[in-house]
Order: C-alpha cells, then structure tokens, then sequence
C-alpha cells in the first residue's frame, strides 16, 4: 500500500505511559526463517534463449527488443537481438516468463505474439520469435495541438481482455499493432507516456483488421490551482507535498525546485487545500489547510499564493532497534498518531537506525513499522507496541524528547 505524509488518523493500542524524560524504546522483532525441504526444488538460475524472424519464419530480424516481464507481469532485462537475430536472457529464478519482441526502428512489422515460457533450475530453454503482420496502425496526438505524442502506449483487446496486443509511439507518434484477427472488432485503449502530464479522454476507440491512419488522442488537463510553499524563513521548500481533499476524494502533487506547485483536472465542488515538508525533513510542520472552491473544471484557476510551513518547536529523536537487541532497523518508518486531537506525522530511520520527528504540541502514539518491500522474505519484521509521550505547555516553546537505546 503506497504510503503517504498526509495519512489519516486513527487511534493505536496504548502501551506505555512515559512522561519527562523519556526512554523511547521503539522495537521491531525479526521473524525466523524456516529451513529449506529436502524435497523443495532448487533454485538455480536459468536462461531463454532464441532467434527473432520476420512473419515469413527465415529472415533474422536485427536489432529488435525482447521485452520479458514474470507471471505478474513485472519486467525483468530485456535485450537487443544481434545481427543474426539471436538473443539470449540470462540469470532468470525458476518461473514462468512472458516474452514479446517489438519490431526494430523502420520496420514495416508489428511485435510479436506473447509467448509463455516455464524456466526449470538451471536449466536453458529455446524460444523463438515472430514479428507479426499490422493489422491496426495510425498515431497518438494531443487533442488540442495535433503534435504528436512520443512514448505512449496503445493496446488492441477484445472485451474480456483474453486477447491484448500492445504497441508504443515512435519519434513520430505513430504505433503498429500485429497479431489481430481480420475482420474482428477491437476496443483500442491509448495511455500517456510515463511521466508526462497527459490523461485519456472520455473516448471509446474501436478498430477492425485492416485498418491504418487510426488516431487516438491525450490530453493536458487545465490548471485547477496554483502556489508556492516556503518555511516560515519565507525560504522556498522543494519537494514538498501539496494535497487538495474533501471527504473520498484526494489529489495529490509535490513542489518543484522553486517550491512551485500546480494541480490539474479538479472537479467542481468544495476543497480543502494542506502542504507538508518533505519526507524525512524535520523542523517543519504541515500547514494550516485552506478552503478551495472550483466552479468549473475548465475554467477556475485558484491561486493560493504562498502556503508557509510553521516551524516545529517539537521534537522527537531516538532509535529503532530489533527487540532484544542493539541491532538497528534501517529501514523503518516511525509514525506518530495524535491523541488529543487530529494529527500525524512520519519519518524515516537513518543507516544508524536513528530517526528525528517535529510535531506540534500534544499527546502522541509513536510506533514503528517495515517500509515495504522486505527482503529476503525470510526476515520480515513485525512491529512492537507504541510508546506514549505528551509534550509539556506551552506548546510556544522549544521541546525535545530523546531515547538512548
């Protein structure tokens, strides 16, 4: 689950009431990997190896990518075939593995099929591949402009997804999709490349083999709202994150190096409007939220101005270790839970385990917890209890609680 600094409060087990002075003992234990079976296959890596030819079986294809993604449709390397139109793909766990080639820059073809391959340990499996005839080609371009859209990704399916081939725009905008049935009805889907700030429009594309000059359309969405977040230095804050929510909606962006920040496509309707510092920075607190109102989506611009992230005169150091023990968890995160009063807060432990937190004043839930993904999965960890801490009135001045561990 994607974690976020602008995380809901809820309410934590409570373990510890300590006052002044206090000992913050934030733990995590260590789970006990189990032996291996003597009857568990081996995981010894192996290899896929092949030739890629033109839809004709014999004519090497130069040049072109073998895309290669696991049975949950990760990828792993790909590679380029040689001259002769081999590839090889090395150092695979045993699994399953789907293997697609895309046809080189100037080729009249379309990829290839997707292939599943089962790898055994240590063994080499031969695969080879065949570009496809086009059976759906045209381009992708922005709906207001016409320029076209380099790097987006274009997917011919049937309804129930059984069928899908998949093709990305070149330099020019332009995609190639083989290995379609002539004269079958497909639903074509465009999405923006990574990165940019197109979006999909509300459009239903559909195309039937053999069809060319297809163009599909991205859009830029318009500027809702815009703002500059600085410290209460009035110093700019990069890296900051900007929320705009109201009840189940949330929409979230982060300042650029100036500490500029925008957001598109809201809806109309009534927001609130909070900044937070950058993760793992301390001496900042989020900001006071603020109350949007956008009328049309297409038109309002709000322009908030500069949105000051308060000092923190509150602070919370120590360290994560495993339970037990001095070992530090360096790769942790410490959260705070607001008793009092709504509030969170969050940060990440450092290579010595140690972490440092600003919060406002008030009575605190401090716990820890993995930052995902562990690894290897023998030595996940769990969290141990919260501990309690409440910062002493008034809230005005400077306050430090620290752990030795």
């Amino acid at each position: 689950m994607k974690r976020s600094r602008f995380s809901l409060f809820h309410p934590l087990w409570l373990a510890a009431a300590l006052l002044t002075g206090l000992m913050l003992a934030l733990t995590m234990t260590s789970a006990q990997a189990l032996p291996d079976s003597p009857l568990s296959p081996s995981d010894a890596p192996g290899g896929i190896s092949g030739y890629l030819y033109e839809p004709d079986g014999t004519t090497a294809v130069e040049g072109g990518w073998i895309d290669i993604r696991d049975a949950e449709g990760q990828p792993w390397m790909g590679t380029d075939t040689a001259a002769d139109g081999g590839y090889s793909i090395a150092n695979l766990p045993p699994g399953e593995y789907i293997l697609r080639a895309y046809a080189p820059p100037g080729s009249p073809y379309a990829a290839s099929q997707p292939v599943v391959v089962e790898v055994l340990s240590g063994q080499w499996f031969p695969q080879d591949l065949l570009l496809t005839e086009v059976g759906i080609s045209g381009w992708v371009q922005d709906s207001g402009s016409g320029a076209r859209i380099e790097g987006a990704s274009v997917v011919a399916h049937n309804e129930d997804w059984s069928v899908e081939q998949w093709s990305g725009t070149n330099i020019t905008g332009e995609f190639k999709i083989g290995g379609v049935a002539v004269g079958v009805t497909y639903i074509l889907e465009v999405f923006p490349p990574e990165g940019s700030e197109y979006v999909q429009l509300p459009i239903e594309y559909t195309a039937i083999p053999i069809t060319t000059n297809v163009v599909l359309e991205l859009c830029i969405p318009p500027t809702n709202v815009v703002g500059i977040v600085h410290d209460y230095t009035g110093a700019p804050v990069p890296g900051a994150g900007v929320v705009v929510f109201h009840d189940e909606f949330w929409r979230e962006t982060a300042a650029d190096e100036f500490g500029d920040f925008l957001l598109r496509d809201l809806p109309p309707g009534e927001f609130w409007l909070q900044a937070a510092p950058p993760w793992g920075v301390y001496g900042l607190l989020s900001s006071s939220p603020l109350t949007l109102v956008i009328t049309q989506t297409n038109i309002t611009l709000v322009d908030v101005g500069v949105v000051t992230l308060p000092q923190a005169l509150k602070t919370v150091t120590g360290h994560v270790i495993f339970a037990g023990t001095a070992t530090p968890v360096i790769n942790a995160m410490v959260t705070a839970h607001r008793l009092d009063a709504p509030g969170y807060g969050d940060t990440p432990t450092d290579p010595t385990g140690a972490f440092t937190l600003s919060l406002p004043g008030g009575e605190w839930h401090l716990g820890a917890e993995p930052l995902p993904p562990p690894a290897p999965p023998a030595q996940w960890i769990f969290p141990g209890p919260p501990a309690w801490i409440a910062f002493a009135l008034p809230i005005t001045e400077t306050e430090e609680i620290t752990s030795e561990d």
